[in-house]
């Protein structure tokens, strides 16, 4: 093949790209006017053409290895390649989500909306703006109109925050099963929407960079944030409740936490993800208690040159029992609730987090093959270990699970030990006293009677 010859298969590859954005466009904008008008024939139209955006991926995908393979581009040709075959699996994506949303809509049925569809439709026409522009700025390769995506991108996140308010209001006021249940749905799709914009702003970036050589993944979310306020808390300050002092965490999160966005789900995505499994409350306030030690633990090691992804320890943390979903059933009698829990991440979309939740039990840590062995996984081990209806220390941790559970006094004795030494490591990086610390924490947050976990939700 000639170089000419080359150029036009790139040429044939950027129209196919137009073709399939304009199949996802068209998706998400059918998804939303299912959901409004409640065309539930239509939501299954949307669901069978989903096969038609995969097999264009993987066609495209088809065609850039053989260029690949063929012609070993250089320099900017290379980087063309790679930006196709990135921005394919963020329009095959985007499409999953136009998927979701009408499968949303099945499950809506003609119930009453329990308000009127407004915000969600506007997030929607600017998510779809956003990826339009994408792959306009991607043809035309125009850099200034893709840095304004990745602008964009932020009034989205907005509206998003706002939408969680607004429908967390109707989940929390009680009384109501089905109407909860449908502010749980449309948290869904609020987050799908949510998850459009930031596929639209990875193909914004991946443009800058085959245009200019540039990188610069996450850099203007992170300029963002700095300006929203200083990076790191006082040491002696409030954390922040990992839901309700959401929009404050944020302002406050390092840039490595910015880039992680993501991968891994955040506290309200989290949330949702523990009411769609119909986790009790228990466990879900023992969760949300774990992820605030885990969080502050990850941050204080983070000041001190600690190299670890505080994303994946808020996201597993959260998430570290949802394997004891009612819905689990007999699996988790077969498995055990921390292998539950892996797996329903790794089909959530969220295969990193698996390690993580499935070793915060306490039979790992007794076999040196399994025990946690990244920063990651000894936060949560040990944010789970000390937290039962208010932070307390380990001693006090085994001395209650002895009374309580017996049968398993064989277990507590074999894991003390290395629990304690795990306590000592993360401590002695820290230079405090963990009673100190966890003194701390308890003043900081502390938590309403009956408040923490059910029995062996920790073990």
């Amino acid at each position: 093949m000639t170089r000419q010859g080359f150029h036009r298969e790139i040429e044939d590859l950027q129209q196919e790209i137009l073709r399939m954005g304009s199949m996802v466009e068209d998706a998400i904008h059918r998804a939303i006017t299912s959901l409004k008008t409640q065309d539930l024939d239509l939501a299954a139209a949307i669901i069978d053409g989903d096969d038609k955006i995969d097999a264009m991926e993987q066609d495209i995908e088809e065609k850039c290895l053989k260029l690949i393979a063929l012609q070993q581009p250089l320099a900017k040709d290379l980087r063309t390649i790679s930006t196709i075959l990135k921005t394919v699996t963020d329009l095959e994506r985007i499409g999953d989500q136009a998927n979701n949303i009408a499968e949303i809509t099945l499950r809506i049925g003609h119930e009453p909306l329990i308000k009127p569809l407004i915000d969600i439709p506007r997030m929607a026409e600017m998510s779809q703006r956003m990826v339009k522009e994408s792959l306009d700025a991607f043809v035309n390769q125009d850099v200034d109109l893709a840095r304004k995506v990745c602008r964009d991108d932020e009034p989205v996140d907005q509206l998003y925050s706002d939408l969680f308010d607004e429908l967390m209001g109707f989940i929390l006021e009680g009384g109501d099963v089905h109407r909860a249940t449908q502010a749980i749905n449309l948290l869904f799709v609020a987050r799908y929407l949510e998850r459009v914009a930031d596929h639209a702003t990875n193909i914004g970036e991946r443009v800058i960079y085959m245009v200019t050589g540039e990188r610069v993944a996450h850099q203007l979310k992170k300029g963002a944030m700095a300006a929203a306020g200083p990076a790191i808390p006082p040491a002696g300050g409030q954390m922040g409740d990992p839901v309700a002092g959401r929009a404050d965490r944020q302002s406050r999160q390092v840039a490595p936490v910015a880039a992680e966005r993501a991968q891994f789900p955040d506290a309200s995505a989290c949330r949702l993800l523990l009411q769609k499994y119909q986790l009790p409350d228990g466990i879900q306030r023992h969760s949300g208690q774990v992820a605030r030690v885990a969080t502050a633990l990850g941050e204080e090691l983070q000041r001190r040159g600690v190299a670890l992804s505080l994303g994946l320890v808020q996201a597993a943390a959260w998430l570290h029992d949802i394997g004891k979903s009612p819905r689990a059933g007999e699996e988790r009698k077969r498995l055990g609730h921390a292998r539950v829990s892996a797996r329903i991440v790794r089909q959530e979309g969220y295969p990193q987090l698996a390690a993580v939740v499935e070793k915060h039990v306490l039979d790992t840590i007794v076999d040196p093959a399994q025990a946690p062995a990244t920063w990651e996984e000894k936060i949560v081990f040990y944010a789970d270990k000390v937290v039962t209806d208010r932070v307390i220390s380990l001693a006090e941790r085994f001395a209650d699970l002895r009374r309580r559970y017996p049968g398993i006094g064989g277990l507590l004795d074999r894991a003390e030990g290395p629990t304690r030494q795990l306590e000592a490591e993360l401590f002695g990086l820290l230079g405090v006293e963990p009673a100190a610390f966890l003194r701390r924490l308890q003043a900081a947050h502390p938590e309403p009677p009956g408040s923490g976990e059910i029995p062996g939700s920790g073990d």
